[in-house]
């Protein structure tokens, strides 16, 4: 079936089909989640466990060790890190494969986590390991302040903990809220040593006796069945869990014979105060809390942020006074204005190519075709780009930007085609089913070949893969839409809004922790409705020195009370503030960048060298993170140009059903990228990974003219006509729609190239290097390409000299 033909005589059925390609486009958008760069980070889920009073040696041989075993080779992972600090913290991060289902691998670790808990020392286990899905980065930061000092860091902290932190984090796309300031509320007990040690008591006896009598008990009830009489039933409440200081005062840590109680009160200090003291949070010199917000794997950042923004706009009507939010760090003002800056940007590659457009055609009828197309098509492209998982980002974006000179392109030649022939007296339905036949061979064969430079990026992996991966299949998705509606609603609405000349019209025109010492977490209290340690801890004017430990008293097996000192030596020592382990290794972290001019792969061997000579037998070093990706990827990226060229020299063999017509139309390619290249370096650019997709892209475009040429040439040879003779009467017909497609798509081009405001190096790396290649493309190609293809045939005649070639060869 001649599917352009079918649809020139049936309008409304390709109305149709434009129009579900609009619903589905204009639905889908709405989903499509925003971000600044594609995900190029690899799915993480962490394990944090807390040990009070563990110094970072302790915590990495007891916590992290057992967890490490345990989750080593859970599926799909690539690396684990961990970090055991001062305030008796260990974070382990597990980081998985690019793909890997982030709620499916927190289900693995945590399977991995309850078999290593039984492991792990009981105080870890009573405050409890968690597991959950992270994003690597910290989505905004929000500070609460006091600006006239009313309240101090403990109060701003637990104000956060009751009234905003539970709020925010149920909140769409926030994956966690990590207070950073005081800490929570905690019943300090501070310990007077010589007062203990003086009534013959240690700090264990205080612990015992506080975990005897703060304890919640179930005490029954009067008159509980089976007692057939009782007429009713009350529940028997005893004061379980203490919530004040009185209260904790009052707790009877030692009985006399004679009578005398020695209660808490007596020994100690009690406050409440925080759990933590190793930790504070500034904000302009004044002290504050910070809420940092991460971000939910997957989740709209600038969603997420607005939200956020919103939510705390509502608190703060409900603050009392002298409570204020401010929002520090906010990224995704930089995204927003970034996205923001693209979308301009397409916005103005529209206008610029409805001006090319409009100024060559001269007339609204012929204009409004190629106009429908750009929407159609863009629009059309959301649905797909939903079906893949991609973002609204600037990767995407940008190929969107391109993508409107390649889809005005396809219009264009389709509609100058139909009216050449209107032009010769047909009328507009046979002008379209004519040029349609003329026509469709270029189109699939530019949309093949298109998609054979495009999709090969798909298949790249690491940080450069995931860059690529969104860009050249948005290209790709837009370039077969932008096909489909060539040969579809293109001819349909040529055949019905074209009108027969008359008279002579104008047509062609020129342009287009601290270590705690003596300290324990060993039982809960309750208060405001929530559930708070109980820190026991020697007070500080009793821990200052080191030798003030050798003054602490124990109980030695006569139940005398003698000093610390008598039975081990003080010394000083050195020891590490923190301990890291790498995939349970012990390791130490070394982060650095590239110095300007110089590249990635550059830096990373300067450092892989420098490790290579400088670390002992029995030492190694691996990378994390992005550069992790990089070296698992390796040198992919540089085979993604000469498989793009090979697939478009196959697609074009199997098209013309010959070998050696395929370098009539790629020998233009290095034509263009050597322009490419010298406008990078006339205007000061750099070898990016922004233009090295330029350069991808030219290869694509650089093919387009040239087959718009060689289609016709080769059809004139099929008549009989000498290949110099075809090839020059090709250019000639061709002339026009070439001048018109190329000066749209650099129009389309030129807001990239003058692009300001945030991300504007982005854009102009790629549009510089597609924009000289362009124009290296229109001239190059027009001149060079007729050459190429008389020398390309002229060698496959004297190589075949059958009597059909010969015949066209003296034609």
């Amino acid at each position: 079936m001649n599917i352009p033909r079918f649809f020139v005589d049936r309008p409304i059925f390709a109305v149709v089909l434009s129009v579900l390609m609009l619903i589905a486009g204009g639905l889908t958008l709405l989903k499509l989640p925003l971000s600044e760069y594609p995900q190029v980070t690899p799915p993480t889920v962490q394990v944090t466990a807390s040990y009070p009073g563990a110094n970072p040696e302790v915590i990495a041989e007891t916590v992290a060790a057992p967890l490490e075993q345990a989750i080593n080779g859970v599926e799909n992972m690539l690396y684990m890190s961990s970090q055991a600090a001062t305030d008796g913290r260990m974070t382990l991060t597990i980081a998985f494969k690019q793909g890997t289902d982030p709620d499916m691998a927190q289900i693995q670790v945590q399977n991995r986590v309850s078999r290593a808990l039984p492991r792990l020392p009981l105080e870890v286990q009573r405050i409890g390991v968690v597991t959950q899905k992270t994003s690597p980065d910290i989505l905004m930061v929000v500070h609460l302040v006091s600006p006239d000092d009313r309240y101090d860091p403990l109060y701003l902290s637990n104000f956060a903990i009751l009234q905003v932190r539970d709020q925010l984090a149920r909140l769409p796309g926030v994956g966690d809220v990590i207070l950073g300031g005081a800490g929570e509320y905690s019943m300090r007990i501070w310990l007077d040593p010589a007062k203990v040690a003086a009534r013959g008591l240690t700090a264990s006896d205080i612990v015992a006796a506080i975990q005897e009598q703060n304890v919640q008990v179930a005490a029954g009830s009067v008159g509980q069945q089976p007692e057939a009489s009782a007429a009713f039933q009350v529940t028997v409440n005893t004061l379980g869990r203490l919530s004040s200081e009185e209260q904790f005062g009052e707790i009877v840590i030692k009985a006399g014979t004679d009578g005398q109680v020695t209660r808490l009160r007596d020994v100690a200090r009690i406050e409440l105060g925080a759990d933590s003291y190793a930790l504070r949070s500034l904000l302009d010199g004044k002290p504050a809390l910070a809420m940092q917000i991460i971000q939910s794997p997957g989740a709209n950042a600038l969603d997420v942020s607005s939200a956020v923004r919103t939510t705390m706009a509502e608190f703060q009507k409900g603050f009392p006074e002298g409570i204020e939010y401010r929002i520090a760090y906010d990224p995704t003002v930089f995204v927003k204005a970034s996205l923001e800056a693209v979308v301009m940007t397409l916005l103005e590659a529209v206008v610029l190519v409805v001006i090319v457009v409009v100024l060559f055609l001269q007339t609204w009828r012929a204009s409004i075709i190629p106009l429908v197309a750009v929407p159609v098509s863009l629009v059309g492209t959301f649905a797909l780009m939903y079906m893949f998982g991609f973002s609204l980002n600037t990767l995407s974006l940008f190929g969107l930007v391109l993508s409107i000179g390649i889809v005005v392109d396809d219009a264009i030649v389709v509609v100058e085609n139909v009216e050449r022939h209107i032009a010769l007296g047909e009328t507009p339905k046979e002008a379209a089913r004519k040029a349609m036949d003329e026509v469709t061979g270029p189109i699939v064969a530019i949309t093949s070949v298109l998609s054979a430079v495009f999709i090969p990026s798909a298949f790249l992996s690491g940080l450069q893969g995931e860059f690529y991966r969104q860009f050249a299949l948005t290209i790709a998705i837009s370039t077969i839409l932008s096909a489909i509606n060539s040969l579809t609603l293109s001819p349909a609405l040529a055949g019905v809004l074209l009108k027969p000349h008359h008279g002579d019209v104008k047509r062609d025109l020129p342009t287009r922790v601290i270590d705690f010492l003596f300290g324990w977490f060993f039982r809960l209290f309750n208060r405001f409705g929530r559930t708070y340690r109980v820190m026991v801890q020697a007070d500080a004017p009793f821990r200052m020195q080191p030798e003030d430990i050798g003054r602490l008293k124990v109980r030695n097996s006569a139940g005398d009370m003698i000093p610390l000192s008598a039975l081990l030596t003080i010394k000083h020592s050195s020891g590490p503030d923190r301990v890291m382990h790498y995939n349970g290794f012990p390791s130490a972290d070394i982060s650095g960048s590239p110095a300007p001019g110089y590249s990635f792969g550059q830096a990373t061997a300067a450092m892989e060298r420098i490790a290579s000579e400088t670390l002992p037998p029995g030492m190694a070093f691996e990378w994390t993170d992005l550069a992790y990706q990089e070296k698992q990827a390796g040198n992919t990226a540089m085979f993604v140009f000469p498989l793009s060229v090979l697939l478009a020299f196959l697609i074009l063999a199997a098209q013309y059903n010959s070998w050696s017509l395929p370098f009539a139309v790629l020998l233009i390619a290095p034509m263009a990228l050597l322009s490419a290249i010298a406008g990078v370096w006339f205007t000061g650019g750099d070898n990016n990974i922004f233009t090295q997709i330029g350069f991808v892209v030219l290869v694509g475009l650089a093919a387009k003219n040239a087959i718009l040429i060689v289609e016709f040439a080769r059809a004139k040879e099929d008549e009989g006509v000498d290949p110099l003779a075809a090839v020059l009467e090709a250019a000639r017909l061709r002339l026009r729609p070439i001048l018109m497609t190329s000066l749209a798509f650099i129009a389309g081009v030129v807001p990239l190239v003058i692009a300001t405001g945030a991300g504007a190096e982005m854009r102009h790396a790629m549009g510089i290097a597609v924009f000289a290649g362009m124009l290296g493309v229109t001239l190059f190609g027009l001149l060079l390409t007729p050459i190429f293809y008389v020398v390309v045939r002229r060698l496959a005649i004297r190589r075949d000299p059958s009597p059909q070639q010969a015949t066209k060869a003296h034609a």
